[in-house]
C-alpha cells in the first residue's frame, strides 16, 4: 500500500512540479489517503485555494482518493 502526503495530493491538483511523480502514485491500485490527509487536502483546498466544497469533494472523487482511505478495510 501507498499511503499519499496531504501535500502530494494538493501539490497534484494544483499542477505543481511534482505532480507527474504524485499522478504515478496516484495510478497504482494501491494508493491511499489517510482520513487526516483528506481533511488536510479539503481544508486546504476549501481556505487556501477558495474552492467550492462541491468542487473539492469532486476533484477529490475524480483520482479515486475518497474511496481510497487508508485503513479503511
Amino acid at each position: 500500500m501507498t499511503v499519499l502526503d496531504s501535500f502530494a495530493v494538493i501539490a497534484y491538483l494544483r499542477d505543481e512540479p511534482a505532480a507527474s511523480e504524485v499522478e504515478a502514485l496516484i495510478r497504482r491500485a494501491d494508493a491511499r489517503l489517510t482520513a487526516l490527509g483528506l481533511a488536510e487536502v479539503v481544508n486546504h483546498l476549501l481556505r487556501v485555494i477558495k474552492v467550492e466544497e462541491e468542487q473539492a469533494a469532486l476533484d477529490l472523487a475524480e483520482i479515486g482518493l475518497l474511496d481510497a482511505l487508508a485503513g479503511g478495510g
